[in-house]
């Protein structure tokens, strides 16, 4: 998991970088995990990749339902 505290949206970058390291460690899962959001270009590397990716909004959507249960 690559968590990023930007205030502007995140490109390839970091999904380059989560599958590169998911390949290398023999990882199941690869996540880049963010304040803000991702670009259409980031979001369809990860898609091509089996990258997660985890915005604010599933962040959101994440904290509302740990608080619901």
């Amino acid at each position: 998991i690559q968590c990023k505290n930007y205030a502007t949206v995140l490109s390839n970058k970091p999904i380059q970088e989560v599958s590169a390291g998911r390949m290398f460690y023999n990882c199941h899962v690869g996540v880049v995990m963010t304040n803000s959001t991702f670009t259409q270009g980031a979001i369809n590397l990860a898609a091509s990749t089996n990258v997660l990716l985890w915005d604010r909004d599933m962040i959101r959507q994440l904290m509302l339902h740990a608080y619901k249960n």
